[in-house]
């Protein structure tokens, strides 16, 4: 429901923000560690300081810029990274395998690192391959990891318990590249393959298009909101100040048991807040929202559309005229 109060959470947008995240993140040794730990041994660890990690590091071959640059005297490594189907440039992986071939004797690295489905992966595998074969490279070692293996290398660490800093990055990368697990119970099994579930949804969509445009003609409104968490449509006040939610909130009938429900935010007008309150002996509160529900007995009536817009337009009513 938060995200009905449009507050944004700043998460990554793009590729290049995700990488800069992820060095950023290097400064953190014990992370530092278990990245590095994903192509190197242990022995190697110590050898690297944060201050040798770059991103969008230019290097001088054809001005092509690696996502993360990490060099120091004895190691040259070449990280480039997708975060999702984003096509590979003309220099990639070439132009990365031509730098490091010419990067004298220090021990090299080029690492892939993109989702488990990457689109493209067998181009970048295949160029490598041929590079390598014509050039007759033994010394570059060329590796493709994928970010699951950072994420359940994190889990398994146990470092997301010790740092709410590497926590969020965790969720964070949880929620770009990993497939939510989701399990049914029998019951809901069984409810989902009846006709009826389809079709109560539906009707329940009606009736708040039909209290919207019931209501509209009288009350402003904002758009429908329809998404994984809701179907439902916030009223307002002829000045545009929210006066009222009504809609199908899903997390709300999940633990409430009321498919219809309607309520106020918190932080709303403190006078429509106070006259809901006062028009309603029994409120619930959830996510600073207070909400009560549409009645059992009114959507088991013959005509409870008819009854539920006239409902929610006698609430609007009287949530923009003094109570009496």
């Amino acid at each position: 429901m938060k995200r009905i109060q449009n507050i944004y959470y700043g998460v990554v947008s793009n590729e290049n923000s995700m990488t800069e995240l992820l060095c950023n993140y290097m400064a953190y040794k014990p992370f530092r560690d278990l990245f590095l730990s994903l192509f190197l041994n242990n022995e190697e660890l110590e050898r690297f300081e944060y201050d040798q990690f770059e991103t969008q590091y230019t290097v001088e071959l054809n001005n092509c810029r690696p996502d993360i640059v990490v060099s120091n005297e004895e190691y040259e490594i070449l990280i480039e990274a997708k975060t999702s189907d984003s096509r590979l440039t003309e220099n990639q992986p070439v132009t990365y395998l031509q730098h490091l071939y010419e990067s004298g004797e220090k021990k090299k690295y080029l690492i892939f690192l993109v989702p488990s489905n990457y689109a493209y992966q067998h181009i970048w595998s295949s160029k490598s391959s041929e590079f390598t074969n014509k050039n007759a490279v033994t010394n570059i070692h060329i590796q493709i990891i994928y970010w699951n293996e950072l994420i359940h290398a994190i889990q398994k660490s146990e470092l997301f318990l010790l740092s709410e800093k590497v926590k969020d990055f965790y969720d964070l990368l949880k929620m770009w590249f990993e497939v939510k697990r989701i399990t049914f119970t029998n019951s809901e099994v069984s409810c989902m393959f009846k006709t009826e579930v389809p079709s109560t949804l539906t009707k329940l969509y009606s009736i708040v298009n039909a209290v919207k445009g019931y209501s509209g003609k009288s009350f402003k409104s904002k758009p429908i909101t329809s998404n994984d968490l809701e179907y439902g449509v916030f009223f307002q006040d002829k000045t545009g100040k929210d006066l009222l939610y009504f809609g199908v909130w899903y997390e709300f009938w999940e633990k409430h048991g009321s498919p219809l429900c309607f309520g106020v935010f918190s932080e709303w007008n403190e006078q429509t807040v106070t006259r809901f309150e006062s028009r309603h002996e029994i409120t619930i509160e959830q996510e600073d929202f207070i909400m009560t529900v549409v009645p059992e007995v009114m959507i088991r009536s013959e005509n409870c559309s008819e009854e539920i817009a006239q409902l929610i337009y006698n609430e609007l009513v009287a949530l923009t005229n003094d109570v009496t």
